[in-house]
């Protein structure tokens, strides 16, 4: 009996080999890498097409590559837009309103004829008459005194000199921020329109997602690329079956791709395992004191038991013979061939 085990454990160990060799195979399926990603491509490839790609961001074929460079485009636009700056809000403006705020506040001398509004009496109305004098309290038009802080906000700064320059500063400020307004809104509105004649012209589309212009030329090499990788994609898993397939691999039962040969080897490897259990619990059986006495009077129950226990340990037996049981590895679940790093979509027009 003992010899009948022994056989069988070293036809045991002879399958367990080949199974591990056959196994190893498993790790060879990146070598199909290559022959899956070219047939994807080649799928894709009949599917994308340049001039839809073009017709769907309306560019015009061919798309060529810019014809000037961004800063040349820039100052084209600039020279345009400062024409028109010149024209409709000239530097000059800031020279009138100096001038302006001057007239607006010009200041009285004493014998000047004024005509103002003030309180006369308790009442609004228009005062008249010559400057005959100026206090730091009031000031005198013909025989009649006007408090200084009767004076209304536009008379009091033609009669004091404090009130003259703030009011002048006052008014200066208020006029130069609404023109500078106005020509940067100006500048801005004329800048969008030459932008909309100059980038196409020489190339460019205007990317929303990046808010400036953009080459036509990349917008459309991006998206084309962009669509042959998704169709790619859509099309590996199956081209990867029918090229394992094709190559002798199958599905087992844990859903993973291995090689139909090492399906064989494993069952008939978990058959040879069952039948050297069976003949072990038959030996022990049979032995005089029904299994729990000694085998063998060389040898105490605990050798022989744990020579022949759990099959997964290396035990070392009488004679120093080493048995020891290889579990085949488990084949990869990520199968799939490691991806290109995508082109990243810079252009969302």
């Amino acid at each position: 009996m003992r010899t009948i085990l022994s056989i069988l454990t070293g036809c045991l160990a002879c399958l367990t080999v080949v199974s591990v060799a056959a196994a190893d195979g498993i790790g060879d399926l990146g070598r199909y890498d290559y022959e899956i990603e070219l047939r994807a491509i080649r799928h894709a490839l009949t599917k994308v097409h340049m001039e839809e790609l073009a017709a769907e961001i309306k560019l015009a074929m061919p798309v060529r590559a810019p014809k000037l460079l961004e800063d040349q485009i820039n100052n084209r636009i600039d020279k345009k837009v400062r024409v028109v700056l010149e024209e409709k809000c000239p530097d000059s403006r800031y020279a009138e309103i100096e001038q302006a705020a001057s007239e607006k506040y010009r200041m009285y001398k004493i014998g000047d004829f004024v005509s103002m509004d003030g309180i006369q009496r308790g009442e609004w109305r228009r005062i008249e008459g010559y400057l005959d004098a100026i206090t730091n309290e009031r000031i005198k038009l013909g025989d009649i005194y006007y408090a200084r802080q009767d004076l209304t906000e536009l008379a009091r700064p033609k009669f004091y000199r404090e009130d003259h320059e703030q009011a002048v500063r006052k008014y200066k400020a208020i006029q130069v921020r609404n023109f500078n307004l106005a020509k940067k809104e100006l500048q801005e509105e004329q800048r969008r329109l030459f932008a909309n004649q100059e980038w196409p012209k020489f190339g460019y589309v205007y990317s929303r997602r990046m808010r400036r212009w953009v080459p036509a030329e990349t917008v459309l090499r991006n998206r084309y690329q962009k669509k042959l990788k998704r169709i790619a994609g859509e099309q590996r898993n199956g081209i990867m079956e029918e090229v394992y397939a094709a190559n002798g691999y199958i599905l087992d039962s844990r859903n993973q791709w291995v090689l139909e040969s090492d399906v064989a080897v494993t069952t008939n490897t978990s058959m040879l395992a069952r039948v050297r259990q069976f003949l072990l619990m038959e030996s022990q059986d049979g032995s005089p004191a029904g299994g729990a006495g000694k085998l063998n009077n060389d040898y105490p129950d605990s050798e022989w038991e744990d020579e022949w226990d759990d099959e997964g340990q290396g035990n070392t037996g009488p004679g120093n013979r080493n048995i020891q049981t290889v579990s085949a590895p488990v084949a990869r679940q990520d199968l799939r061939p490691s991806q290109p790093s995508d082109v990243s979509d810079l252009y969302d027009e």
